[in-house]
Order: C-alpha cells, then sequence, then structure tokens
C-alpha cells in the first residue's frame, strides 16, 4: 500500500524552508509476540507479553489476550505462567504475567516459551549472573562554572570481574509528608504513577567506561531520565571506582507542616550479555548537549533482542544497593503535593 509522509527539509544557508511529498511503500508485515523479561533472584519469574502494532495507528492496540506462556529453568519445565493484571491500574500495562513460587538462583539458564492463536510461537532464554557488590560510595558536592548549580559526584568502588557485564544507576528518591498524608517520588517514577518534576534531574556518565561505544566525551554523557549507564569489567583500567554525578542536588528538610526526606540510591547490577547488548544499542538514541537532544541525527539501527521469531528481551540480573540520605536544609523545597510550586515563602 502507499503512505505519504511530509518531511520538511532545513536549508540553513539558504534562510528558508520548503516541503516536498515523499511516496514511500510500507508493505504489510504481520504481527509477531513482543516478550519482555528480567529474572533475578529473590524475585518471582515474571513477564510482559505482548504484541506488534503499526506506528501510524492512531490508536495503539499492542495487547495480546489469550496467551499460553512456559517456563523451563536448566531445560526443566517449571510451568505455566498466569496472568498478573490489575483491574484499574494506571501505572502497568496490560499484558503482565507471573509463575507464582518460580525463583531462580545465580547461574540459571531460563526460557520462556509464549503461544497464541494467530501466531508465530516465540522464545527467549537467558541466564542468571554472578552477585554484584559495592564496597563503598564516596561523594564530591561542587558548583558548576556555567549556572553555578549544585552537582554531587559519586565514586562508586565495586568488586567485578573481568569478562562479565554491569549497570550504574543512582537513583532519587524525595518522601514527602504532611501530617498523617506521605507521598513518595523517584526520578524512575513517583509511586501513584506521577511523572512530574524530573525533567530537570540529570544523571552525568561523566566515567570514560561509559563513553565505550563511541562518539565524543560531550556527546557520550547521558541523560538520567533514560536509566542507561552499562559497561563491562573489561572497561575499566588500574581501578575498581566508577564515577557519576548528579544534578541538582536536593536537600531534606522539616518544618511543623512539612518535611521532605531525600534519598539517593546507588545501584549496581550485574547484567547479563544480553541485557547488556540491549542497553548498549538503547542508550545511543537519547544523546543530549545541554538543553538538546541529538537522539534524532544519530544513524538508525537496529534493537537488540533475543526472542526467537519475535521481538522484545529475556535478561537476567542481580542488584545491590547503597543508599545516602541527605541532611537537612533551612530552606523549603520549591514544590510538594500539596502546594505545588512556590515562587516565594
Amino acid at each position: 500500500m502507499g503512505r505519504y509522509l511530509l518531511i520538511p527539509l532545513v536549508l540553513g544557508l539558504l534562510m528558508f524552508s520548503c516541503v516536498r511529498d515523499v511516496e514511500i511503500d510500507l508493505e504489510d508485515q504481520p504481527d509477531r509476540i513482543v516478550l519482555n523479561a528480567s529474572v533475578s533472584p529473590g524475585k518471582e519469574v515474571r513477564a510482559h507479553i505482548s504484541k506488534t502494532w503499526f506506528i501510524m495507528d492512531s490508536i495503539p492496540d499492542f495487547e495480546l489476550p489469550g496467551a499460553e506462556v512456559r517456563v523451563y529453568i536448566n531445560d526443566e519445565f517449571q510451568g505455566f505462567m498466569r496472568n498478573d493484571d490489575v483491574p484499574g491500574d494506571s501505572v502497568n500495562l496490560s499484558g503482565q504475567y507471573v509463575l507464582p513460587g518460580c525463583f531462580v538462583k545465580q547461574g540459571d539458564r531460563v526460557r520462556v516459551e509464549v503461544e497464541a492463536d494467530g501466531y508465530e510461537p516465540v522464545s527467549g532464554e537467558t541466564y542468571v549472573p554472578h552477585e554484584a557488590r559495592i564496597y563503598e560510595v564516596d561523594t564530591l558536592s561542587y558548583r558548576s562554572s556555567s549556572y553555578y548549580d549544585e552537582h554531587m559526584r559519586f565514586s562508586v568502588k565495586i568488586d567485578f570481574e573481568l569478562d562479565c557485564y554491569y549497570r550504574l544507576v543512582v537513583e532519587q528518591l524525595m518522601e514527602f509528608r504532611k501530617g498523617d498524608s506521605t507521598w513518595i517520588a523517584t526520578s524512575f517514577q513517583s509511586l501513584g504513577g506521577y511523572n512530574w518534576y524530573y525533567s530537570g534531574f540529570s544523571l552525568n556518565y561523566e566515567d570514560p567506561i561509559f563513553q565505550s561505544f563511541g562518539g565524543s566525551p560531550i556527546t557520550s554523557q547521558m541523560d538520567g531520565r533514560y536509566c542507561m549507564g552499562v559497561f563491562t569489567g573489561k572497561d575499566l583500567i588500574n581501578t575498581d571506582a566508577v564515577e557519576v554525578s548528579i544534578s541538582p542536588v536536593e536537600y531534606s528538610y522539616e518544618s511543623d507542616t512539612l518535611s521532605k526526606v531525600v534519598h539517593y540510591d546507588v545501584r549496581l547490577l550485574s547484567i547479563s550479555e544480553d541485557y547488556y547488548r540491549y542497553m548498549k544499542i538503547m542508550r545511543g538514541y537519547s544523546i543530549t548537549i545541554g538543553d538538546a537532544n541529538f537522539g534524532a541525527l544519530i544513524e538508525p539501527a537496529d534493537t537488540y533482542s533475543n526472542v526467537e521469531n519475535g521481538f522484545g528481551i529475556v535478561a537476567g540480573y542481580q542488584e545491590d544497593k547503597l543508599r545516602i540520605t541527605m541532611p537537612k536544609d533551612t530552606i523549603p523545597p520549591y514544590w510538594d503535593p500539596w502546594y505545588g510550586y512556590r515562587s516565594f515563602w
């Protein structure tokens, strides 16, 4: 079928723009099953099952009812997963599956197989990597020379192996309390599904190990909202410490009517090679320089998938976490869940 797209051409030197019609022949492709799962010791085996949909559709249709999902650990059948969707859930997408009572351990190989009427069966396999471990975290506060914003650098000393894969993330959590009411929000997502404040939160992967995929040190810096930060043990040269920094820096606060407790959770994940290869490609889609995002200017690349006959990723990981709680400041927060933004106090 023929479809038309309007492609704007910006001619900077001539200071004018024009539009031309380009006909693109987009062949109809059969829908495929999308399987996403991450497994880790101490957590029941879970997966998200959906299907592909055409990007030009006005209403995305990705739900796949009636899927049959089987789990194997070390080639031994463990059981059928059951649908775990919660009616009215506004945070999690429909298509959640779980195998109650099924847990994995280090070294296990896990395979998930999915069948549904009218679709080609798919399967994905991964392994559970070795344990992740943070020895210690040193922090350093400094001011930016350009905007004089306060930054905090984390020097994370870790246990690592040369032939293994890792991911480092710093999550900011803020616990607001007013009387008997409590509100918790994080730089990943607020617990109520309300992504509010964190368009300004930045996690800068400044260590050279995060620039190994290519690009200059400037264009290799990633926006923290995308939660990337993968590297290998071989990337660490003559050191066992990895450095990242965050801004702006938030402090705790307490008054007679309002309190705010700020935590920074430093998370080190040991990850499977599947996890690493997927994130290695995806992180390149969100290159930022200052306030400008140049993700649309990079070369196209295929998204990595280890799901046979379908799409998605089945990955394994283990996680270690160290929490830093910020001291109290005398300046009230300029935002809180009850009063919103305040221009003065």
